[in-house]
Formats: C-alpha cells, sequence, structure tokens
C-alpha cells in the first residue's frame, strides 16, 4: 500500500469546508504537478513513495541569464547531463590546495574545477542525480537538478554540496542558480529575480556562514559592504570551512571513513562568533593528531589562507608573505600586537616548533594576575601588577632557571617593553575588549587569543630563522 502513495497521504491535498458531507478530498493542482515529478523521480531510483518522503533530495536550478548565447546554453545543458561530483571531497579540497599547503581561491581556479565535478562519460546507472531530459539544440529558461542525500541523510548533510556548486556555478556559467527543497521551480526564468544566487529555506547553519540567503554576482568572490560593514567573500567562506571541517572534524571509525558534516553546525556557529575560530580550529587538529605542535606549512595554510577567508578586514601579501590588516575592525588585531610586544622581551629556547607553555607564558602570567587580584583593581593598578610579574619571570630567564633567551642588555628598556605589554593587554585586551568582565577573561574568549598568538609566534620565528640562513 505505502509505494502506491508518491508522498504521505492528505498532505498536498484540498481543503474541505467544515461540516461539509463529502469526504472526498482531491488533489491539489500544484501538488499534482509535484506528483509527476515525483513518479519520474520513483522510476529512475527504484525508491518507493515513503522513502521518496524522508529522502532529503535538494533541487538545484539553473537560469541562463540575459547574456547567455546559445553556445553557453548547448554547454549548460552538458553540464546538467553530465554533472557527477554530489559530494564535496578531498579530490575538490586538494584542487585548492596543493600538496605544499598552498592554497589558491582565485576565480581562474573555480572556473577549473568543473574537470572534477563533470564526467562525459558518465553512464546512466551510475549517475546518482536526478534530471530531466531536455530537446537538444533548443534553449530553455531553467534546467533542473536534483541532488541525492547523503550518507547521512540530514538537514545540515543535505545542503553542503547543493549549496557550495550554485556559488562555483554561477562563476563557471554564465546563470543564475537556486537551491530549494521544493521540486518545484521557484522562478520560471532569470528576469523574476534580481540576485544571481538564492538560497530558498537554507538551513541556519549555511546562512550564517555565508551571511545571507541572496547574493549578486560581485559578491561571489569579492563579498560586499552594507550599513558600513563589510562581508567576505561566501564562496571562498564555503571553501575553507569544508576544508576546515575535512581537517578536523571527519573521522575514520569501524563503519569506514565518516566526513561527519553534523559537526558543521557547530563550526558555523564558531565562525559567525569570531574568525579567530580558525586558530582553534588549528588546535584541535593538533590535539586530534597527538603532536606538540602544526608544522609551519600547516601554519601558515590557516593563517595566511583560511584566516582572510572569514577575516574581511585582513589580506596576505604574498610578497612581503605576512598578513595586512585593513582596519581597526579585525579581530587579529590585538593578537597580532600582543605577539609582537612579547616577542621583543624574550624568544624560546627552540628556535623550531616551540613549546605552547614557552610561547604562551608572558600571556598565561598577564591572565592569571588579574584573575587573582583584589576586583576592585583597575586599569593602573593592574598594569602594575602584571608588569611585576613578568619582570619577576624575566629575572629568572636572565638567571637561566626559567625557559627563554632574554633579547634586552639594558634591564631598564626591557622594564619598558615590559610595561608597554601589560599595558596593552589590561588596557586594551581586558577593558576595553572585555569590558572589564573576569569571566571572559577565563573562558574561551581568551583562548581565542591565546590559540591565535600559539600560531602566530612560530610564523614570526620560521621569518627570522630564514633571514638568519640567508646571512
Amino acid at each position: 500500500m505505502e509505494s502506491a502513495f508518491l508522498f504521505t497521504t492528505q498532505v498536498y491535498t484540498n481543503k474541505q469546508i467544515l461540516g461539509y458531507l463529502n469526504a472526498k478530498r482531491n488533489i491539489y493542482r500544484i501538488a499534482g504537478r509535484e506528483m509527476m515529478l515525483r513518479k519520474i523521480l520513483m522510476n529512475q531510483t527504484q525508491a518507493t513513495g515513503k522513502k521518496i518522503e524522508n529522502s532529503k533530495y535538494r533541487y538545484l536550478y539553473f537560469y541562463p541569464t540575459y547574456y547567455c548565447t546559445p553556445e553557453t546554453n548547448q554547454f549548460l545543458q552538458k553540464a546538467d547531463n553530465y554533472i557527477a561530483k554530489t559530494r564535496f571531497d578531498t579530490s575538490i579540497r586538494n584542487h585548492f590546495i596543493d600538496r605544499d599547503f598552498q592554497a589558491n581561491f582565485t576565480r581562474e581556479k573555480y572556473q577549473s574545477v568543473d574537470t572534477f565535478l563533470i564526467d562525459e562519460n558518465l553512464e546512466p546507472e551510475k549517475d546518482r542525480t536526478f534530471k530531466l531530459s531536455y530537446p537538444e539544440n533548443q534553449p530553455l529558461t531553467f534546467y533542473f537538478m536534483a541532488m541525492p542525500p547523503s550518507k547521512g541523510n540530514t538537514d545540515t548533510e543535505s545542503w553542503v554540496m547543493p549549496s557550495w556548486l550554485a556559488f562555483a556555478f554561477a562563476m563557471i556559467l554564465d546563470v543564475k542558480t537556486v537551491v530549494s527543497k521544493s521540486s518545484i521551480p521557484p522562478f520560471n526564468d532569470s528576469s523574476e529575480f534580481e540576485e544571481t544566487l538564492f538560497l530558498d529555506t537554507a538551513p541556519q547553519t549555511f546562512r550564517s556562514l555565508v551571511r545571507g540567503d541572496r547574493f549578486r554576482l560581485d559578491y561571489i568572490l569579492e563579498g560586499w559592504q552594507e550599513n558600513g560593514k563589510q562581508y567576505p567573500a561566501p564562496l571562498n567562506i564555503l571553501t575553507a570551512a569544508y576544508a576546515i571541517h575535512l581537517d578536523v572534524n571527519a573521522k575514520v571509525g569501524k563503519g569506514g571513513y565518516d566526513v561527519n558534516w553534523g559537526k558543521l553546525t557547530e563550526l558555523a556557529k564558531d565562525f559567525e562568533t569570531s574568525p579567530l575560530y580558525v586558530f582553534s580550529y588549528l588546535n584541535k587538529w593538533v590535539r586530534n593528531q597527538n603532536v606538540e605542535t602544526a608544522r609551519i606549512e600547516k601554519i601558515q595554510l590557516y593563517t595566511y589562507y583560511f584566516y582572510p577567508c572569514f577575516d574581511p578586514n585582513v589580506r596576505y601579501n604574498r610578497e612581503k608573505d605576512k598578513l595586512e590588516i585593513m582596519g581597526k575592525e579585525s579581530s587579529l588585531n590585538h593578537p597580532q600586537k600582543l605577539t609582537e610586544l612579547y616577542r621583543k622581551l624574550s624568544r624560546t629556547n627552540k628556535k623550531y616548533n616551540p613549546q605552547t607553555n614557552a610561547v604562551l607564558k608572558p600571556l598565561d602570567f598577564a591572565k592569571d594576575v588579574i584573575l587573582n587580584n583584589d576586583p576592585s583593581f583597575q586599569n593602573e593598578t593592574l598594569v602594575n601588577n602584571v608588569a611585576a610579574k613578568i619582570y619577576k619571570l624575566m629575572d629568572r630567564v636572565h638567571a637561566s632557571t626559567a625557559e627563554g633567551r632574554w633579547i634586552f642588555k639594558k634591564r631598564e628598556e626591557e622594564r619598558m617593553a615590559i610595561w608597554e605589554f601589560s599595558e596593552d593587554f589590561v588596557k586594551d585586551v581586558f577593558s576595553e575588549t572585555f569590558a572589564g568582565d573576569r569571566a571572559r577573561l577565563a573562558g574561551r574568549q581568551i583562548n581565542l587569543i591565546r590559540h591565535t598568538c600559539e600560531f602566530l609566534y612560530p610564523l614570526e620565528n620560521d621569518k627570522e630563522n630564514k633571514k638568519i640562513i640567508t646571512k
């Protein structure tokens, strides 16, 4: 009986007047069209009605734009017929990230990804997508494709590849794209909506990652500005977020390799909170690998390539091999300045792969002083107490009874550098950024700064080591 119904009974039927004696409820006209589409889908997939209703198919619509030529239309039809990749996996990630951990998120790189997505020799029985057959050499107002549910068949997983494809194909082809839960086309042609891309009823996970659901063509790789705030490029966000997820959250269990896309929701929430979570996820990767720290190439990948995808106020300068902060709004301001200030005081004994405790010792000392002092102490009093604690630490470094190498020969110059670091930590970080809230100093927010400084420090060490080698 179940296989006789294309979807749950009486969901898409007409409404009845209260007290009406005729119990027969005819099918709603729009639902009748959907029944035909679902019947085609059932015939192709050999699935029963209940499975069709419960499966998480996501529908991808391509709308040729005004400037789409007949040749482009033919290419679009071939792309629709032969698209084979239905999951974002390591092969797509490796297209953007090479073996030397150098990432490339340029327009040209996205436009060449079609070699991984399209298989011209695709056999019909191996095609996991659901498509309609279109007449050849006849221009159409839109093309339609149903992306199959992933292994986990959850709402989040079902949107992973369709969302990314919608952004990517908007760059590869001269089309507008729509992703929807509905098998009924939301628009008849491209003239019915202004934007280039529309995520129709996408989960909050994706809307929080890409900062919206409607995007113009120039937004996709350049970002945009709204109400005085700069937003990053959504396609780069998805590519970087997926790559980080595959690094950190994917796992191998008894059932084999598990991409674990359910964890993407937590990742999206974190990146919406602060882009500094990029370094927290790198720290998590280090712990998962059971190593002391990440190799310098891995740190460069996360710092120079992944982080700017989430912070629009930062860009990587390849010639100078450094991150350039474009405005005060960047979350990287405080960690970078703190790292520069306490690197003036001392260096770790290990020039390569320094231990985390040694790298973060001045930062942890400053934090502990504030947390252990009387809550009534403010500003100058806290600065003095933090400076005194770090000065005692430097006494032990000079006496070789504590980890580190001192920099200043003149203790007065060192004392001024200690005061500068203490003042920045107390006034700019604790008083201004954390609003004097000790709970925030003891929680996740200080850990974001710690994890960032943990990886900025070895980057500076690496530059210093390279200068020594070249000399």
